[in-house]
């Protein structure tokens, strides 16, 4: 096993392979157990963008948008799969490889017990 495959199943947090039209490609196991699904299948199928509160759905827009930033954060309101929700970060690197240009990688970052109560 590859380095960044061995990387991808076991970090702390979140990552999903994203193209520029949002479909996602290939979600690790910490982003899916973060979000409640119970497999890949499954949250690759209902995708992330139904899933951001309403509230927060243009910064999502804006963080996925591609640019001349190639790296873009923000912290924002997201439904697990029971329609709890969950503050996280979300970080999106677009990819400078050519074979890969129109797509990025997506962080997700649960900061849940960071985020202060009133805001919740």
């Amino acid at each position: 096993m590859q380095t960044y495959e061995i990387i991808f199943r076991t970090i702390p947090i979140g990552i999903a392979f994203v193209r520029a039209d949002l479909s996602i490609v290939r979600v690790n196991q910490f982003l899916i157990d973060l979000l409640g699904y119970t497999s890949s299948d499954e949250l690759i199928a209902g995708g992330l963008q139904q899933s951001i509160h309403p509230w927060d759905l243009s910064k999502f827009q804006a963080l996925t948008a591609a640019s001349e930033r190639p790296k873009r954060s923000a912290r924002l309101r997201i439904f697990a799969r029971d329609k709890q929700l969950v503050w996280v970060e979300m970080t999106a690197v677009w990819s400078e490889e050519k074979a890969h240009a129109n797509s990025f990688v997506l962080m997700v970052q649960d900061i849940d017990e960071r985020v202060p109560v009133s805001y919740q």
